[in-house]
């Protein structure tokens, strides 16, 4: 288990506790996703010339690319991050470890990632932004998405996590102890239950078509009871990424929103 972590603004170099009056009405929030290597300074410009409240990562910086990471890291903005499949690609799976291009006995490229991130990363976890009244919390770190909980020994090895309802405990123990009135859940999937047509949010587009490929334990986290949900608002926003390998009904990538009791 990663130890708690102690309530902070997410800025880099603030942590005064600014009034209750301050707190913005409208945020602008830019989400990031599978960059897969295109990323550089004037990326982190743009998004500072757009002035955006918080930027939110959803993961496949590149095949655990760690000086893309580094990049990123550097960002002067406020940000939370989560981690996708490709960001574990030579980790996770026999294939990947089969076809690794470094040696993994001299450096770990996901540790790498996440010391880079530190406590930007959420996955599992969830970091608070008090100025913002906002809680980022993440769902499954590195998801690959589907019914079947894949990579069963990275999990274990890496966060001491065996399955979906161990997966599940964790989100939810995040969610519970954020300590923002707003609580916006971050991954790199999905949650299950948005279809399982080709075209729908999570479904599967790539052969053979079809199936629900959103993540069974972040649903589960949404729909699970919190002691203190009197002060959450009723909707609750998933952020994710949903790559297309063919036309969706939508374009882009972007952002779910979310009723709970949808989940319940």
């Amino acid at each position: 288990m990663q130890p708690s972590r102690p309530a902070s603004d997410g800025r880099r170099g603030l942590t005064a506790q600014p009034a209750p009056n301050s707190v913005p009405q409208t945020l602008l929030i830019a989400v990031v996703g599978d960059i897969h290597d295109a990323w550089d300074q004037q990326d982190s410009l743009a998004l500072k010339a757009l002035g955006v409240d918080l930027v939110l990562f959803v993961g496949d910086f590149g095949n655990e690319a760690v000086e893309l990471v580094r990049a990123v890291s550097r960002l002067d903005l406020p940000y939370a991050a989560a981690f996708g499949n490709h960001d574990a690609w030579y980790t996770a799976t026999p294939w990947g470890t089969k076809h690794c291009p470094y040696d993994r006995s001299q450096e770990d490229r996901v540790r790498q990632q996440l010391n880079l991130l530190g406590e930007a990363h959420v996955g599992y976890s969830h970091r608070t932004f008090s100025h913002l009244n906002l809680s980022v919390v993440g769902g499954r770190p590195f998801s690959w998405g589907g019914p079947e909980w894949r990579c069963a020994q990275f999990y274990q090895e890496r966060f001491g996590v065996g399955g979906f309802a161990e997966s599940t405990a964790r989100i939810t123990a995040a969610a519970t102890a954020a300590p923002a009135q707003t609580i916006l859940f971050l991954g790199h999937n999905g949650p299950t239950g948005l279809g399982e047509q080709a075209e729908d949010p999570c479904g599967k587009d790539w052969q053979p078509l079809g199936g629900d490929f959103g993540d069974w334990d972040l649903r589960a986290a949404i729909a699970a009871p919190k002691p203190q949900a009197s002060r959450f608002p009723l909707l609750l926003l998933v952020i994710c990424i949903i790559p297309f390998a063919t036309p969706k009904r939508c374009s882009g990538n972007g952002s779910v929103s979310i009723q709970p009791e949808r989940f319940i």
